[in-house]
């Protein structure tokens, strides 16, 4: 079992994961891996901190993947990986911070 903390969660989406916008305007937050106890030891970690989430099994690949999907979620889980952090993949917070944008926009969710 990892001591699982918001930064360790950066890290392992900034490596593993994917920030997607969706032409059905939902937006939607990835985090893939080989390991299901990784994956559900982070998803009851999201869970424990209100941010809602699911898990999928890709079979033809054998990967699991834990989604984030609901806006205020989105939002949630941007706040808890980025406030006050220094240490990130610049190409993944500004993709997240494009994405804060247009939720705040909509009024969904705010930053």
């Amino acid at each position: 079992k990892i001591p699982l903390s918001f930064p360790f969660l950066r890290g392992a989406i900034d490596g593993d994961g994917c920030i997607l916008r969706r032409s059905n305007s939902s937006i939607e937050v990835q985090l893939v891996s080989a390991s299901y106890a990784f994956i559900t030891q982070v998803s009851s970690f999201l869970s424990g901190s209100g941010i809602n989430n699911k898990i999928s099994l890709i079979k033809s690949k054998s990967i699991w993947v834990l989604s984030v999907s609901n806006r205020k979620n989105v939002s949630n889980l941007y706040k808890s990986l980025y406030y006050g952090s220094i240490y990130f993949l610049a190409r993944k917070k500004d993709k997240y911070s494009c994405i804060s944008v247009y939720i705040n926009q909509d009024g969904s969710a705010t930053e």
